[in-house]
């Protein structure tokens, strides 16, 4: 028994694989696997599918038939669905639903070594290693260069995949320094030494004492060991 399986993509490409039951369920995974590729823009080489279902099942078809997908995939890894019209001498004779979990293999920034909180990330303690992004989960980094020189909210043990949730901004300011206090009015800038009561990083506001006046203040920290006060 031969079922050819034909579906038309999102780019008007058609795929035609002969069949038996077995190979219509290969063939529409095959299928979910190029639009998961297509409307995510990944490499279709990068992209696992399994866990596949179909209702009705395969065997369930009508010889000769074909599977045309209507509509396309939900972008992004994770269990996903995609339903098919079944056709047959030109005609719809039923339809199908294929859910399937869909992984996308992709490079993922992991910790080569344990690392303490607050230690400031190098590209050494860094290891990119291939992996399902489905299991790393969100929030993760592709490349080292957008983690270098973040600091770690806690510590990491090695081989942790690093998340957006686990870094932050390495503070310009920390409480006790002694800092500057630039101040700017048109075409005037007034420079004063002061005293960070607070850490702050880039944008924060911080309270400062300014140390000539002896008043404490709010300033914007404006970058490594200068603050910007707020004028009224």
């Amino acid at each position: 028994m031969a079922v050819r399986v034909i579906a038309a993509l999102v780019c008007m490409l058609a795929l035609a694989v002969p069949a038996g039951a077995s190979d219509m369920e290969t063939a529409a995974a095959r299928l979910l696997s190029a639009g998961a590729a297509e409307v995510n823009g990944w490499n279709a080489a990068d992209v696992r599918v399994d866990g596949l279902f179909l209702s009705p099942a395969a065997s369930a078809l009508p010889d000769g038939a074909e599977l045309v997908p209507v509509g396309r995939l939900a972008p992004g890894p994770g269990r996903r669905s995609l339903l098919f019209r079944v056709v047959k001498d030109g005609k719809t004779v039923a339809t199908l639903r294929a859910v399937a979990q869909i992984h996308l293999l992709a490079p993922v920034v992991t910790l080569a070594r344990f690392l303490p909180r607050h230690h400031v990330v190098e590209s050494g303690d860094l290891v990119v290693r291939r992996m399902d992004l489905s299991a790393a989960g969100e929030g993760v980094f592709a490349r080292v260069a957008d983690v270098r020189g973040k600091r770690l909210r806690r510590s990491l043990a090695a081989g942790a995949v690093l998340r957006a949730a686990d870094l932050e901004s390495v503070p310009l300011v920390r409480r006790g320094d002694v800092v500057e206090i630039v101040a700017r009015l048109g075409n005037i800038e007034v420079r004063a030494p002061g005293l960070a009561r607070e850490d702050g990083r880039a944008g924060d506001t911080v309270r400062v004492k300014n140390m000539a006046s002896r008043r404490l203040i709010l300033a914007r920290v404006a970058g490594r060991g200068t603050v910007v006060p707020f004028l009224r």
